[in-house]
């Protein structure tokens, strides 16, 4: 799996966009590049990433105890 993991900065920008709808500085950048990854990842791969993720939590609460 290849992916983008967005930094401290890019998160900021976007929950201010999403939030407030505010544009902050690397805003438009930002929506070329979330616009160009739409295609390749889909709502299915997120949400199996995510289902992925919880379950390797929960292997790893019951492998410490």
């Amino acid at each position: 799996m290849r992916g983008y993991i967005l930094t401290e900065r890019e998160r900021k920008i976007l929950k201010m966009y999403v939030e407030e709808n505010v544009k902050l500085d690397g805003f438009s950048v930002l929506a070329l590049r979330l616009k160009r990854w739409e295609k390749k990842l889909t709502l299915e791969d997120l949400e199996l990433m995510e289902n992925a993720l919880k379950k390797f939590e929960s292997e790893e609460r019951t492998d410490s105890s």
